[in-house]
């Protein structure tokens, strides 16, 4: 069953360590954690013919331990690892570095380990490449909590062309946000946010929240689009979004889970 196809892999050493840790439940996901999904994800990428895989490189020691793994046991049923190369600045602009070098290598699929914001950053930069998201971030709407293993085989048969790209995947809505000349996209939510200390890495108070932009909103999810899933569910695949405005005049409040164990009011003004 070997084939050619390369698979890229972008694993987030970030995700799940902004402030939900601490003014709500969210728990954190380890890098020993993430090792372990990447060393499923390789075992099902290889079971199913995938010979050859990119990874993102970083500080956090995710590319590291499973360089080393590479070279034991488990290592040796895996399918040829190797690395980007690109200067780590440990922070977004890897991810973008990483999947920019990926696009150009011709990668036929991504494999994502992160949140929606790792998502976000994967989809700008790598066009019309199938990605399979796994999620190891906090309040995740875009990516699913899905086994590892079946997550490589499912992308392998992808890959090397076993099953075809029309029939495994379809493709997300997006939104396009420009001010000036810079120009950014949300695969899921875009808000409006009254606050002068942006630097928490998260939206958690309620109180904060002008407007909503929603590419879909989910009933099971967590976080800014559990608003919109309370108000007016919308699913991936609905031809349109939601726009909600939030504070006076109130004509419903809702009470949402905006993170893990964090119940809050929202004064919806208008949908």
């Amino acid at each position: 069953m070997a084939s050619n196809a390369l698979v890229g892999i972008v694993a987030n050493p970030a995700s799940a360590l902004d402030i939900r840790r601490l003014v709500a439940d969210g728990s954190a996901v380890t890098t020993n954690h993430k090792i372990n999904v990447l060393r499923r994800v390789l075992a099902g990428l290889a079971g199913v013919g995938v010979e050859r895989v990119l990874s993102m490189t970083d500080f956090g020691d995710i590319s590291g331990g499973i360089e080393s793994l590479s070279r034991g046991p488990a290592g040796a049923r895996w399918p040829k690892l190797d690395f980007v190369e690109h200067a780590i600045t440990q922070s977004a602009v890897d991810t973008t570095a990483a999947v920019k070098a990926m696009a150009e290598s011709e990668v036929d699929a991504i494999v994502v380990l992160g949140g929606d914001g790792t998502n976000k950053v994967v989809a700008a930069e790598c066009g019309d490449i199938p990605l399979a998201s796994i999620s190891t971030g906090t309040n995740n709407a875009f990516p699913s909590s899905i086994e590892p293993t079946v997550v490589g085989m499912a992308t392998a048969l992808v890959a090397t062309g076993r099953v075809s790209r029309e029939d495994a995947t379809h493709r997300c809505k997006a939104m396009t946000v420009s001010t000036g000349d810079h120009c950014t996209r949300g695969l899921v939510d875009v808000a409006i946010i009254d606050d002068d200390k942006p630097g928490s890495g998260a939206v958690w108070d309620a109180a904060n929240i002008v407007e909503l932009f929603l590419c879909f909103a989910e009933t099971q999810a967590v976080g800014l689009s559990s608003i919109g899933a309370h108000v007016q569910p919308v699913g991936r695949n609905d031809p349109f979004g939601l726009h909600i405005r939030i504070g006076s005049p109130r004509v419903v409040r809702v009470r949402v889970p905006l993170a893990p164990g964090l119940l809050s009011d929202v004064d919806i003004a208008e949908v």
